[in-house]
């Protein structure tokens, strides 16, 4: 939309560049969520941290676990995924006509964008709140810093990446490793109903 709205043909570009990008890693990022949401019976926040009281679920979904880390970066559009604002290519994508507080707004709203996804990833993955002797919210705040900071050590480690490479990327690679998490996490909960 702002680069539809900037009235640019170079903005316009980088917009449906976006809007290409968001499709290729919205769909593994939901079916890797699908593996937990599996494994506990319900979508609620709550139930997901209580489930997760024994053991975390990054050890009982590990791919689903990678397959949300790399979407994730995508979807707050860090490197290596930071494709929006390809500076080589593109000036800076659908930005290219926003100066000032506008600029500002939309560079606010990623990194409100990562604390978000951080936040989820701690709640789904590393049992929330849950942790030993220190009080639940300090947890919380350290499993998001600890998401955070990965995602900043992939922007500092790994190159930018082509718009072709990502759409392959995202297609013939996180979509098959998140239906095959569905459906391991499918059979192994069969298995173990079957035998108990």
């Amino acid at each position: 939309m702002a680069g539809w709205a900037s009235n640019n043909k170079y903005s316009l570009v980088g917009g449906m560049r976006t809007v290409a990008q968001m499709l290729s890693y919205e769909v593994p990022m939901v079916l890797s969520i699908l593996g937990i949401v599996m494994l506990v019976g319900s979508m609620r926040m709550s139930t997901i941290v209580a489930a997760q009281e024994q053991v975390w679920f990054i050890f009982l979904q590990p791919i689903a676990f990678v397959v949300y880390v790399i979407t994730a970066t995508a979807e707050i559009n860090r490197a290596p995924f930071d494709l929006v604002e390809g500076e080589s290519e593109l000036v800076a994508g659908p930005f290219t006509e926003y100066t000032g507080m506008r600029w500002a707004l939309f560079f606010l709203a990623e990194y409100a964008n990562l604390l978000a996804v951080s936040a989820i990833a701690a709640t789904l993955f590393l049992g929330g709140w849950n942790g030993p002797w220190l009080p639940g919210w300090i947890w919380f705040f350290l499993k998001i810093g600890a998401m955070i900071f990965l995602f900043m050590w992939f922007r500092w480690t790994f190159p930018r990446l082509r718009i072709d490479q990502l759409m392959s990327f995202g297609w013939k690679i996180l979509l098959p490793l998140a239906l095959a998490n569905v459906i391991i996490t499918g059979i192994g909960m069969y298995i173990y109903e079957f035998f108990s």
